[in-house]
């Protein structure tokens, strides 16, 4: 996770999630809703995970080929696509 005002960043782990039957992604987005998260930038997302992040109202951006650094700067700037999660 990152905060884009101090550009700090903290990993959190989601290894448990990684072999789970569900996949890992409705994992990593219970462990981000517990963090607070505002928002994610992905380059990609399951139908599972979609569904997990509507269910916790965290916005979907999508910044294929930048860096972290780079994404969420251009999030901060209001410059990121978000995904249309249905």
């Amino acid at each position: 996770m990152v905060d884009p005002t101090t550009m700090t960043a903290v990993v959190i782990s989601n290894d448990e999630n990684r072999s789970g039957a569900e996949g890992a992604g409705i994992g990593a987005v219970e462990l981000l809703s517990e963090h607070g998260a505002e928002a994610a930038i992905v380059t990609k997302v399951g139908p599972k995970a979609a569904d997990a992040f509507r269910r916790a109202a965290i916005p979907v951006y999508t910044a294929a080929g930048l860096t972290v650094g780079e994404a969420v700067a251009a999030l901060s700037r209001g410059e990121l696509p978000r995904l249309d999660l249905g």
